[in-house]
């Protein structure tokens, strides 16, 4: 899994409306919505947080086990939000 550049971090962090996003999720959890319609919510947080959890993922100074984990994770969001 290639490393991010600093450059494609901030773009993506550049497009993400964390207040919107934090806005709906607090909305759908108050209204009991079901785990199905949270996940096309958290489908655009995920896109934007991506190339951050890449790059952290391929962090030497990052013991491999939390590398690792990180990485798993990555490819089951990669799952759920193609």
């Amino acid at each position: 899994m290639p490393t991010p550049t600093f450059e494609e971090i901030d773009a993506a962090f550049a497009k993400l409306d964390a207040a919107k996003h934090q806005a709906t999720l607090k909305q759908l959890t108050a209204s009991g919505a079901s785990p199905s319609s949270i996940i096309g919510n958290i489908c655009p947080i995920y896109k934007s947080v991506r190339p951050f959890l890449q790059a952290a993922a391929n962090l030497p100074f990052i013991p491999q086990a939390w590398r690792t984990g990180i990485a798993t994770f990555i490819s089951a969001m990669d799952l759920l939000c193609p």
